[in-house]
């Protein structure tokens, strides 16, 4: 059998600014090069990196890119169900092959895809041996990890797959298909990281799958925990190394820091090559030996989901972690002068004035900025999630799709926001705005006083600064921004508009 597998966009017109950053589609990729083992033909479409417009996407379609292929597979997460809806229904109107959506859209949302889309089966969890089985021919309904519609219209969802503990059992992702050097020199990563590999090339890398802790906003967790042995981690290193010339590596695991042992090995490993690279991990997980053989071996940059200052917080989201530990990781981090990228959630349920300012007040100790204060979004696939529907704020205040549309449009809708606090809305969003604004002229504050420091964290606080800048409006200090957004569509615009109001009007 033949599968030309999909990598859809997210907006339908074409992107402000060319050479976006980008992941690699590793989904997509892995399944590719496991069913190609087994003798079916695969093709791929990579419409994210085409970065065109959607009538280019129809096009193609009406010209035949479609053509010849048994079926066809498109990878999805939650904030491309708009386009994916549309894409599927103009895949449909060209051919009539099964078309599978797999991912976290899939994941997650496969009632919604298979009752508002066209789409034929949702693959559920890991996707190499359904698809492979599907491909196959086997009876759908003897297929575990997938969902679709009967004749009579009718949803089954079959057995959930597990995921292998251990993953050397599917081979490397079938790089050949893809355009890795676009990959390699666009790869996507948050403005806190991008500054340390500026000029240099960087592949993503997988080195384990899942995460063993079970957050109560995230959705990761599911379906278990499988990783690599660190020889095949290491041989895809030196691919990378030798046939794409990459400088860096960017770990996108939900969790790298799995066990110490593991860790100081990758780091071992890691060190005599001389790469840049950046990972998560968690605070309850690390300590000093750990983060300085990370700083060591290259690690430039360690992600800690902290989430909140507040140990009442802290154990509502189930996070398993408490502030001492953040205390001490973030302060053996600043010690070693290891950058941080700390990520927070503000809004959760039983969040209050006071667990606000316990969270402010920690960071504000600690001298550590953070990158975004997130206002707490329900995703489909959390127990989160399941919060909001019983509260009405999914299925009273949205539907499903509704809220799901509303996330594909614009994800920072204020909106869609789910404020559990005591405050009101419009004095919740600009508490956030202050606390952001005090994170950044702290951490500026601090740096001044040693000139190496400063400049060494320079690029990190202008990453800060134009986040804030762009997406916040609501701190009255900034207030004027709000009329500099009507006349841009990028950050990248905002110098350039104001250069042509001042000659406009001194011309006038």
């Amino acid at each position: 059998m033949s599968v030309l597998f999909i990598n859809p966009a997210f907006r339908f017109e074409p992107p402000e600014q060319k050479g976006g950053h980008v992941l690699f589609p590793f989904g997509i990729g892995y399944i590719a090069s496991y069913i190609r083992e087994r003798d079916h033909e695969v093709g791929v479409w990579d419409i994210l990196i085409e970065e065109k417009g959607y009538d280019d996407v129809l096009r193609q379609i009406r010209s035949g890119i479609l053509d010849g292929y048994d079926y066809i597979g498109i990878t999805a997460i939650v904030t491309q169900f708009s386009y994916v809806k549309r894409l599927i229904e103009d895949i449909k109107a060209h051919t009539d092959v099964p078309v599978m959506v797999g991912g976290a859209l899939s994941t997650h949302s496969h009632e919604l895809l298979l009752k508002h889309t066209k789409t034929d089966i949702c693959i559920l969890g890991p996707g190499e041996v359904s698809t492979e089985e599907i491909l196959s021919g086997a009876n759908l309904a003897d297929v575990e990890g997938i969902a679709f519609r009967t004749d009579d219209g009718a949803i089954v969802r079959t057995p959930d797959r597990k995921l292998p503990k251990d993953l050397n059992i599917f081979p490397p992702p079938a790089y050949d298909l893809f355009d890795v050097e676009f990959y390699v020199t666009h790869t996507g990563l948050m403005d806190v990281v991008r500054p340390f590999y500026k000029g240099l090339r960087v592949a993503a890398m997988i080195t384990a799958r899942g995460c063993p802790y079970s957050c109560n906003f995230c959705s990761k967790s599911v379906h278990g925990v499988g990783v690599r042995d660190i020889d095949s981690i290491m041989e895809e290193v030196d691919y990378f190394v030798r046939e794409h010339k990459v400088q860096a590596i960017h770990f996108v695991d939900e969790l790298l820091v799995i066990t110490k042992k593991r860790l100081l090995e990758i780091c071992r490993r890691l060190k005599p090559l001389g790469l840049k690279w950046d990972c998560q991990a968690r605070v309850n997980l690390v300590d000093e030996e750990m983060l300085r053989a990370m700083k060591d071996a290259g690690c430039v940059c360690v992600g800690f989901g902290i989430e909140s200052g507040s140990q009442k917080i802290l154990k509502r989201m189930n996070k398993q972690i408490t502030v001492e530990q953040i205390r001490s990781a973030l302060s053996i981090c600043r010690e070693i002068n290891l950058p941080v990228k700390a990520q927070l959630i503000y809004g959760y349920p039983g969040e209050s004035l006071e667990t606000l300012d316990e969270t402010v007040n920690l960071f504000k100790e600690l001298k550590c900025p953070v990158r975004r204060f997130s206002v707490i979004k329900p995703l489909p696939g959390a127990e989160l999630w399941e919060e909001a529907k019983q509260d009405g704020h999914i299925g009273l205040k949205f539907t499903e799709l509704e809220y799901i549309e509303r996330l594909c449009a614009y994800f920072q809708d204020k909106g869609i926001q789910y404020n559990k606090t005591e405050l009101s809305d419009e004095v919740f969003f600009e508490l956030v705005g202050e606390y952001e604004l005090k994170s950044i002229t702290n951490f500026l504050k601090e740096s001044i006083k040693n000139p190496v420091d400063f400049f060494a964290h320079w690029e990190i606080s202008k990453c800060y600064l134009r986040h804030l800048l762009w997406e916040n409006n609501n701190i009255p200090q900034l207030r004027f921004i709000a009329y500099i957004r009507q006349g841009v569509r990028h950050p990248d615009q905002i110098l350039p508009f104001i250069v042509r109001k001042v000659r406009e009007a001194f011309s006038g």
